[in-house]
């Protein structure tokens, strides 16, 4: 690790662009970490600082990203891939986030249930307003995603769809073939309360190949 003559990281001290903000190398390694799903214990241990100083960083992430948490910095750092190389102020990341093509929700607790849905989420699922709702609830038809939700919910760990997962509504029609990754979202404490998803529409790709 570099380091100042008075034995500082200098990491905190050179700045990265961020859309347009300006973050430090070291606020750069802890957005990364936070959007791999990492809580404040595991990150201070690989930065090599204690929790205080991570709490202190993610505190000011939140702040210079105009983040109301670690779900929309996570949100952030997988939109962006945190390349800063976007020349995007956080209000225009977050429009960015609403009006994506890829299929963004975020659920709570151990039912999953759902705390923000992006447009293109709704509109796949082919159903009204959820946020509220648990996945269980939306998606009756389809348990294979809900005991997928549970494993990285009890687990920790990010699932992958293994190929595409048909989803259904209520009345058991198709409604569209589904590629999606699982990530677990985790508190202070490394505790994980809630899922993050991305998924992309492959119906066509699977019809064109039936």
């Amino acid at each position: 690790m570099t380091q100042d003559r008075r034995g500082g990281d200098r990491r905190a001290d050179q700045t990265v662009g961020v859309g347009r903000a300006s973050v430090s190398e070291l606020q750069l390694t802890v957005l990364q970490l936070v959007a791999a799903g990492h809580g404040n214990k595991a990150i201070a241990d690989r930065i090599g600082r204690n929790e205080n100083d991570v709490k202190g960083i993610v505190s000011r992430l939140l702040l210079t990203l105009h983040a109301a948490n670690r779900a929309e910095l996570a949100q952030i750092a997988a939109h962006l891939d945190v390349i800063g190389e976007n020349a995007l102020a956080p209000q225009e990341i977050h429009e960015l986030l609403r009006d994506s093509p890829v299929l963004t929700a975020f659920l709570r607790g151990p039912d999953h249930r759902f705390v923000f849905a992006n447009e293109a989420y709704v509109r796949a699922a082919g159903i009204g307003d959820h946020l509220g709702r648990t996945i269980a609830e939306v998606f009756p038809l389809t348990p294979q995603i809900v005991e997928r939700c549970d494993d990285v919910y009890r687990n920790g760990v990010t699932i992958r769809s293994r190929g595409p997962v048909e989803v259904v509504d209520l009345d058991g029609r198709r409604l569209l073939d589904l590629s999606y990754v699982l990530k677990p979202v985790h508190d202070d404490e490394g505790k994980v309360t809630g899922i993050a998803f991305f998924g992309l529409d492959v119906t066509d790709a699977v019809e064109a190949s039936d």
